[in-house]
């Protein structure tokens, strides 16, 4: 599969792309303590306009977000 890394496309954060057919998925790296991570991701969003967005989050955070 062909694939794109943030040092390809003059990004500042971790990011790996990969291409299957006519979709594209794309990885970020963030830090979920880093106020840059959140200014980051919103100016990918921002720019890319994904159809989706998906967020890993381990077990205790996951808990704390719907409490």
């Amino acid at each position: 599969f062909p694939t794109r890394r943030s040092s390809d496309l003059n990004y500042s954060y971790n990011m790996e792309s990969i291409k299957i057919n006519s979709n594209e998925i794309v990885l970020l790296g963030t830090s979920h303590i880093s106020p840059k991570s959140v200014k980051d991701i919103n100016n990918f969003v921002q720019k890319n306009n994904p159809d989706i967005i998906c967020i890993e989050l381990d077990k205790n955070r996951a808990i704390g977000l719907f409490q």
